[in-house]
């Protein structure tokens, strides 16, 4: 329910484009800290990953970054 509310909250400050790639970037950050957590110290599966964190980062950084920079990667990309 937390983490709705930081996504609303992000929303009304970045707009509804950047909230989009924000939770992605949350999302992707948040795998990608998964998989280097777990391949470093071991699997554990009843550990439970805070996306509030990832959220958080990937909406500063996403601030500080122009949208076009971020259109121009997204067409490099695919």
């Amino acid at each position: 329910y937390g983490d709705l509310i930081l996504i609303a909250v992000i929303g009304a400050w970045l707009g509804p484009i950047k909230i989009l790639l924000v939770i992605f970037a949350g999302a992707f950050l948040g795998l990608s800290f998964w998989i280097i957590k777990n391949y470093t110290y071991g699997i554990n599966k009843n550990e439970q990953l805070p996306f509030g964190t990832f959220l958080g980062i990937s909406a500063i950084f996403l601030n500080l970054v122009k949208i076009q920079f971020i259109y121009k990667l997204i067409k490099i990309i695919l």
